[in-house]
């Protein structure tokens, strides 16, 4: 599973950016999930981060 976070973090960080744009409620209401995937990608965003750095090397 963790190889497929990857690409789903950067999607998330654009989602992150318009969730700053667009109200959060409205938010909510389409994606009820979307703090549950947050809080998980940017966990395994830190904690696969030094390691897809490791790997490009």
């Amino acid at each position: 599973m963790y190889h497929s976070s990857p690409p789903v973090i950067d999607y998330n960080r654009t989602s992150f950016q318009v969730k700053g744009e667009i109200k959060m409620e409205n938010n909510n209401r389409f994606w009820p999930h979307i703090r549950r995937v947050t809080h998980i990608m940017m966990m395994a965003h830190r904690s696969c981060f030094d390691f897809h750095l490791f790997n490009a090397r």
